[in-house]
């Protein structure tokens, strides 16, 4: 079906979960045989990567101004949508819906609303999502647990669950720098409140079988001067690093022994689905939401209690003294793969295509 489809992001130069996905998602739309423009809200896009791949960039504002300027946001969006003949507007991120909806209003134009965390991880944002989601086409949660969160808040009844996927999926793992040997744990994301690496920190401090493990946490953010405090503080500097950002991720997982989560709030996880995409075992807290719904526990992994820190302490114990029982668990993981790969997820998206009928569309 060729259609023309524009996403919404706040900011694409972020560096994120959410830029990675959408990243991904507009290479497979392309693949499928459909337009993509991706409209830059606000920030003077920089990244070559989505450019290089066919897609087309706007930016709306060259930086970002107050929502008070609300009308001129909604006023310049339609203006935009309309000169460039979209079929389709994408929000990545629900309370993108405040300029979406008002912006196709009257329109022949579908809006999806992608939720990218879940319905209350933001107090300010809920209210937005509250308000103007139920105006939306369709809403696309990551989880089945925040689908029925939607649902049952009266917010929208045309809810549906399509997870993220990852291109690690669909590769060889012998086309990976797997190292079973490796002596290496990592941790990935943004260092800010959200990703709770001071909780990791303060786990690892107390895992008595880390002599001869190296924990490596991947990422910038706001919070790297307290972290890297911290690990002074916990005495932990000589087995516990912070590696900054990577354009290789796919070697940090290739050369891991396990990887570990400590995230207050998630969404659908990258960095989960990427880390058992390439046959790593994880221990993460059960957080909202996710976690509990990519981790099979005991099988590809340890699902904890969030915040009970003896517990994940222990788990990580057990699993730097027992090489033969991670190895299993890293088995499990390859079995895994397919449910996170491009084909499973595109054949969803073709289906929500579909629904809308649209006319003189192949």
């Amino acid at each position: 079906m060729s259609i023309k489809i524009a996403f919404i992001i706040g900011s694409i130069d972020d560096g994120g979960g959410v830029e990675t996905v959408l990243e991904q998602l507009s290479q497979s739309f392309i693949s499928m045989g459909k337009s993509v423009v991706i409209i830059n809200l606000f920030g003077s896009y920089v990244n070559n990567n989505f450019s290089q791949n066919g897609c087309t960039v706007v930016n709306l504002f060259k930086s970002k101004i107050s929502y008070l300027f609300f009308p001129l946001y909604v006023y310049k969006l339609r203006k935009l949508i309309r000169l460039l003949d979209v079929d389709c507007v994408i929000d990545m991120g629900t309370h993108f819906s405040l300029f979406s909806n008002p912006a196709t209003f009257a329109t022949k134009i579908k809006t999806i609303s992608c939720e990218h965390v879940n319905l209350y991880a933001s107090k300010k944002n809920f209210l937005v999502k509250f308000i103007f989601c139920r105006f939306s086409d369709t809403i696309v949660t990551l989880t089945e647990r925040d689908k029925l969160a939607y649902i049952n808040a009266g917010i929208n009844n045309k809810v549906i669950c399509i997870p993220n996927y990852t291109r690690y999926a669909n590769k060889k793992l012998s086309s990976f720098t797997s190292n079973q040997n490796s002596k290496v744990l990592v941790a990935v994301g943004r260092l800010g409140a959200q990703k709770s690496f001071d909780r990791l920190i303060n786990i690892w401090s107390k895992v008595e079988l880390k002599k001869d493990f190296k924990l490596e946490i991947w990422g910038d953010g706001e919070d790297r001067d307290y972290l890297l405090n911290l690990i002074h503080e916990c005495n932990v500097s000589d087995s516990c690093q912070l590696r900054g950002r990577t354009d290789t991720i796919s070697e940090v997982y290739g050369n891991a022994y396990l990887l570990l989560m400590t995230s207050i709030y998630e969404g659908y996880p990258m960095v989960l689905i990427e880390s058992i995409s390439h046959g790593v075992p994880v221990i993460s807290y059960d957080c909202p939401t996710g976690p509990s719904e990519i981790i099979e526990n005991e099988i590809t992994g340890f699902l904890i209690e969030n915040g009970n820190e003896d517990s994940f302490v222990q788990k990580l114990n057990l699993l730097l003294g027992d090489e033969t029982f991670r190895r299993r668990m890293s088995e499990a993981c390859v079995g895994k793969r397919y449910i996170y790969s491009e084909e499973y997820n595109m054949i969803l998206w073709e289906e929500l295509f579909r629904s809308f009928n649209y006319a003189n569309k192949n």
